[in-house]
C-alpha cells in the first residue's frame, strides 16, 4: 500500500433513477484509517507512517519508532569480510511556516 492511493478520495456520485448511488473512484477508500506501529518499525516503515501523520489520513497509535530512517550504505566491506553499515543520507520534509 502507499500513501497516494490512501489519498485517493470519490469526488463526486453517479445517480441512477432507481437504485443506490455509486462514486466515480471504484478503488477510493472511505473508511476511517488508522496506523499501527511499534519500536521494531524502521526505514520505509517510518517513512510511511510520517507521511501518514503529516498528510492527515488518520491516528498512528502505538510505541515511538527506533527512529532509524536513514539510507544506509553497506559498501564498507572489513578486512574479515563483514560488512560495517553507515549514515548516507539523511532525510527531511518541508518546514511549517508560522
Amino acid at each position: 500500500m502507499d500513501l497516494g492511493k490512501l489519498l485517493r478520495k470519490a469526488w463526486f456520485y453517479w445517480q441512477p433513477r432507481i437504485g443506490k448511488p455509486t462514486w466515480n473512484m471504484q478503488y477510493a477508500f472511505r473508511g476511517h484509517l488508522v496506523l499501527l506501529c511499534d519500536e521494531w518499525t524502521g526505514s520505509d516503515g517510518e517513512a510511511f507512517a510520517e507521511g501518514f501523520r503529516r498528510l492527515g489520513l488518520g491516528k498512528v497509535v502505538g510505541t515511538r519508532t527506533w527512529g532509524g530512517e536513514i539510507w544506509l550504505s553497506f559498501d564498507n566491506t572489513l578486512a574479515d569480510r563483514g560488512i560495517a553499515s553507515a549514515a548516507e543520507y539523511g532525510v527531511y520534509g518541508p518546514m511549517a511556516s508560522g
